[in-house]
């Protein structure tokens, strides 16, 4: 039996569900131990929402209408060290956030002799996150939802980070001798080029000093990417523009590219 006018209907569906019958007899003093056990569930469940909101507010950098697919490569030939900055793990994440709110596609490559130049890119597909749940009116199901939406941010986290260890530790080794950027650049555009991203934002940031050296001193770079494509150089010694084309931009690190990609592709 209800017994006040001042009862909320919510509370009696949380009795409901406690497995109390509709007919039973609440007393004043036991309705009111329920209503503070009740208040103190819904403290507790919006204390758990808070903090699921704020880790998954972390990974959520500005969205861009359009897909965006990026390549991200680096020189690993014998140049001044000093010119090329290695890239860091900061960063790395930043980027994958960016690529993983606007559902797109992150590869990596290699820039030294042909035959590394030449390579396929490293693809990461395990960088994606949906936090997005169907509305429910119980505790438990709410509750479930966000033990559920912890752990996906957990995995996408643990995945972010391999993305950027394994970027990391595939740029400290630097022993090719030559650097082929001709070889590279028509894997870039053959990669960018294909169908599928038709649709697709593409952006290529490419950490190099530029400096295109092979055994035949005659050699000189002369492939360009393609113009619908934004690049970002970090590291480039020269005119990258006059190198590249106008769409290109030149930085000191890859912060500076990263925070200009992110600038530049808001909605």
């Amino acid at each position: 039996m209800k017994s006040s006018t001042n009862s909320s209907p919510l509370f009696y569906k949380v009795v409901s569900e406690l497995d109390f019958t509709q007919n039973c007899r609440i007393s004043s003093q036991d309705h009111t131990r329920c209503k503070a056990f009740f208040c103190l569930v819904v403290i507790f469940i919006l204390i758990i929402s808070a903090c699921t909101d704020n880790e998954t507010r972390e990974i959520k950098p500005v969205s861009s209408k359009q897909p965006v697919v990026i390549v991200i490569s680096y020189d690993i030939s014998r140049s001044p060290l000093t010119r090329i900055p290695p890239p860091d793990a900061q960063s790395l994440e930043k980027l994958a956030d960016f690529v993983t709110v606007n559902k797109g596609v992150i590869v990596f490559g290699r820039i030294g002799n042909t035959s590394t130049s030449d390579m396929p890119f490293v693809r990461f597909d395990n960088l994606s996150l949906d936090t997005t749940f169907p509305t429910v009116e119980t505790l438990s199901a709410r509750t479930r939802q966000i033990r559920e939406c912890r752990e996906r941010v957990a995995s996408y986290k643990a995945a972010r980070r391999d993305f950027a260890d394994l970027i990391m530790n595939e740029c400290r080794v630097r022993k090719d001798a030559w650097t082929n950027l001709n070889a590279h650049f028509r894997r870039v555009n053959t990669f960018l080029e294909e169908p599928s991203y038709n649709e697709y934002r593409k952006i290529f940031i490419c950490i190099s000093d530029g400096i295109h050296s092979m055994p035949d001193s005659t050699s000189t770079l002369n492939v360009k990417i393609s113009p619908e494509v934004n690049i970002c150089t970090v590291g480039w010694y020269g005119d990258c523009k006059n190198a590249l084309g106008e769409n290109t931009k030149s930085f000191e690190s890859l912060q500076g590219a990263i925070g200009y990609v992110i600038k530049q592709y808001k909605q």
